[in-house]
């Protein structure tokens, strides 16, 4: 299953990256790989993808709760 999401973070759309390393995060897989990963995304001009890898680090930091409607 790993290797599947090995690909999948190297692909170049950033949606399919930003699922990937937030499932790895969840799985426990590939970590420091899918956190640099989404690192990128949160500084990246789509802003939708941004906010996402935002909200995902923070939650994956412990910073901000699952279930929280705020960024």
């Amino acid at each position: 299953m790993g290797a599947v999401f090995s690909v999948l973070l190297n692909q170049s759309d950033a949606y399919v990256r930003q699922n990937a390393a937030t499932t790895c995060l969840n799985m426990g897989i590939h970590t420091a790989k899918a956190v640099g990963i989404l690192e990128q995304i949160s500084k990246s001009k789509d802003r939708m993808a941004a906010m996402g890898a935002q909200r995902t680090l923070r939650i994956w930091k412990g910073e901000l709760d699952a279930n929280s409607p705020g960024l």
